[in-house]
């Protein structure tokens, strides 16, 4: 007689899974056992199929899998179906042996979720929960901080009958507290037992610093909140295995929405309402793709806002930058609510209150009695919150850096409050700040460099343009500044549209949020390649307002014309600003290079066509003073700084002299045109008319410095002039005759 074969051994590759009985016979099976057996023989065997008019109707998704989840996802056992033995009694049975079979064509059996739930665990990025090993010891908001924000955002996330909207995006700048606030309001909804799941983005990270792993590890955490939903999750799984090579909102609908619609089908709308509802996401910036950052938003749009099939309130932060920016005033202009941080929540107090206690404790368990009594005082406290300009980034790093063991915290606070950037500097307290500004910047720089239309080098010295123009005779107007170095409007926008969590426009000029991007941005060790010096800044501008004289073009740039153009040249060239004036001294080397191709488009012409322009009377005496000193300007640094230069190392070139004799009849004009001056002492120049004669077509060495003779000698007579102003400027700063000069 053959033996029976094992149920052990029966394949499960071939989708038949063995139950095999405790004992040979079952004669007091147990209800629930019994019936769920019977049930499912009655399923395999004497189900009748439903038919429509075309045949056999085929199962849904939502029936393929709740086949897989093990049937109905309720935690109560079904009830449901006929028995394989209906209406027997007063038996038994022996060696029986039950084979259960898939009731319907591509379904599997109740156990294959599980290996759809840990193939979804595979996908998942662990490092970006709010608990993960990674992120020990996570920024966390300060006792009796940022009190009133988070009530603002619990009370908004609790709210779940009249909050009109079901998105939350709190903006801010670059180390703001965000993040901190996102772990504090996360481990508050733990404690409340709404929390369905967290995703800290994090650049540094290659887990979590793309969108790969974001809904396996939020379908991940909700699965964990009920084994109904897990199960539905896994199934999802099993149906469509590479569905992480597919969209984000494929991968969202099918993972998240779906699951969770057929949990409320079948355990109603209550059961649906009391599962964990509170999704939280960190950091969208950090996400390294601009897509990828688009491409979220819009999963999040189509497959939890657009719809009323899940409950979920979603809470994302993220620094002001283009994705999210152009999503809240574009797509999601009307479904969300917002919080601007850094304008709305002054933590300043915030601020002073953290660094009270931190210095404090610090203190006290410091072996420094420096750092006990009466320490810290609050001159020094009030230093670091001026400092921090109400960022809550710059006090963490202090605090970090003062707390370091095995030193004194009373000599590491006089370090920040001394602390100067050299070359034999060993202590860097700053260094974090350093870096998250490098990142900050370089992002941007980049981001500006890839239009192929930018001028990669004119990145970082056209931000400080905007931001520190001033000092270089730039006006503040961000329109203005753009028209006078000849970009196209609202070029500025450009500059900082991924610099939002730093900057930010005020009356039409570009502010900080930081006060320490400043002293990063002037410090050559702290800034390193990101570095512009005021002289190189200062060339830059000289250089693009030369470009745009020469290369003007009225139908592009029709809010300036070219006469405006050479005002605002001899207003950056000034001698008189006595903030300018050194800058003029060493720019000469910088600019010398542009004067090339500003000679080639006859540039000189243009200038020479401004001059004309001028009208006899007081502005004309105060424009051509201007224009003689345009003229020392321009000669001195042709002819006293670069040519001699050029002239040692044999490296004069035809197109240096092409300059020169070009530089030469320009200068001659201008003088020629100011002796004509109702205003001029023209014996003077007639004195000195048999020195100074017309250039020649060749390079005269000695001509400049009979020019310089004749320039002294045309200084005006009449008063008031403008050089008598000048003479008097002493009472006068040079920001005060610019203004002067600007409005005869």
């Amino acid at each position: 007689m053959t033996s029976r074969p094992s149920p052990q051994n029966v394949s499960r590759e071939a989708g038949i899974a063995p139950t095999v009985p405790p004992k040979p016979a079952l004669p007091h099976p147990s209800p629930y056992s019994f019936q769920r057996l019977t049930a499912s023989l009655s399923s395999i065997f004497y189900a009748t199929p439903s038919t429509t008019q075309d045949g056999p109707s085929q199962p849904t998704a939502a029936q393929r899998l709740e086949a897989i989840a093990g049937g109905s996802s309720s935690r109560q056992p079904s009830q449901q179906g006929s028995t394989f033995f209906p209406q027997a009694n007063n038996f038994h049975l022996e060696n029986f042996v039950y084979n259960e079979a898939p009731a319907n064509p591509g379904s599997t059996t109740s156990m294959q979720w599980d290996r759809g739930w840990e193939q979804l665990i595979s996908h998942t990025a662990p490092n970006a929960l709010y608990n993960s090993k990674a992120r020990y010891d996570p920024p966390k908001c300060d006792e009796d901080t940022r009190v009133e924000v988070i009530r603002e955002v619990m009370d908004w996330m609790t709210d779940r009958e009249t909050a009109s909207t079901r998105l939350l995006c709190m903006t801010g700048a670059a180390g703001a507290g965000k993040s901190a606030l996102q772990q504090t309001i996360a481990e508050r909804c733990v404690a409340d037992g709404i929390l369905a799941s967290t995703f800290f983005f994090w650049k540094a990270d290659n887990t979590r610093n793309n969108v790969s792993g974001v809904v396996a590890t939020i379908a991940y955490q909700l699965g964990l909140k009920h084994i109904g939903v897990r199960r539905l999750i896994g199934a999802a799984m099993c149906q469509d295995p590479l569905i992480f090579d597919q969209s984000l909102i494929t991968q969202m609908e099918t993972l998240i929405v779906g699951p969770v619609k057929i949990f409320r089908a079948t355990n109603g709308e209550q059961a649906a309402r009391e599962l964990p509802y509170a999704m939280f996401i960190d950091g969208l910036d950090e996400c390294e793709d601009v897509d990828q950052q688009e491409a979220l938003l819009d999963a999040i749009k189509e497959s939890f806002l657009d719809n009323n099939q899940t409950y979920f309130r979603i809470f994302i932060s993220s620094r002001p930058e283009w994705a999210i920016r152009t999503a809240l005033e574009g797509p999601l202009a009307t479904q969300h609510y917002h919080i601007p941080l850094s304008d709305r929540y002054d933590a300043t107090a915030d601020i002073r209150r953290y660094l009270w206690r931190r210095l404090r404790e610090i203190g006290l368990r410091s072996g420094d009695p420096r750092a006990r009594k009466d320490w810290p005082v609050e001159e020094d406290v009030e230093f670091l919150v001026k400092a921090a300009s109400g960022q809550f980034i710059y006090a963490a790093i202090v605090i970090k850096y003062i707390s370091e063991r095995r030193t004194s915290p009373f000599d590491r606070l006089r370090v920040i409050l001394t602390w100067r950037p050299a070359p034999e500097q060993r202590a860097a307290p700053f260094a974090m700040l350093d870096l998250l500004y490098t990142n900050i910047l370089s992002v941007a720089k980049s981001a500006y460099e890839d239009v192929d239309t930018n001028n990669p080098e004119d990145f970082l010295p056209l931000l400080l343009a905007y931001q520190g123009g001033r000092k270089v005779g730039l006006p503040q107007d961000l329109d203005m500044c753009d028209s006078i170095l000849g970009y196209p409007r609202k070029t500025h926008e450009l500059v900082m549209s991924d610099l939002r969590s730093v900057t930010h426009v005020s009356a039409g000029q570009l502010q900080l949020y930081h006060k320490s991007l400043v002293d990063f941005l002037d410090s050559k060790l702290r800034a390193r390649t990101l570095y512009v010096s005021t002289v190189e800044l200062y060339a830059f501008v000289v250089r693009r307002i030369l470009l745009n004289i020469s290369g003007y073009d009225e139908k592009r740039y029709n809010d300036r014309n070219s006469w405006d153009l050479v005002s605002d040249l001899l207003d950056v060239l000034d001698p008189w600003n006595l903030d300018l004036k050194p800058l003029i001294n060493e720019a000469g080397p910088f600019i010398y290079p542009i004067l090339h191709e500003f000679t080639r488009r006859g540039g000189w012409d243009r200038v020479e066509e401004y001059g004309r322009f001028l009208r006899i009377g007081t502005r004309s005496e105060v424009e051509e003073t201007y224009s003689l000193n345009l003229c020392k300007t321009i000669g001195s640094w042709i002819f006293e700084q670069v040519f001699p230069a050029l002239e040692q190392k044999q490296e004069l070139l035809t197109s240096d002299l092409e300059v020169a004799i070009a530089v030469q009849q320009w200068q001659y004009s201008v003088c020629v045109r100011v002796r004509d001056t109702s205003t001029c002492d023209c014996s003077k120049f007639c004195k000195l008319k048999g020195i100074v004669q017309p250039p020649g077509s060749t390079y005269d060495a000695n001509w400049w410095g009979n020019f310089e003779k004749a320039r002294e000698g045309l200084k005006t007579s009449h008063k008031p002039t403008c050089a008598s102003l000048m003479r008097n400027a002493g009472a006068h700063s040079g920001k005060q005759i610019r203004i002067t000069r600007r409005r005869l």
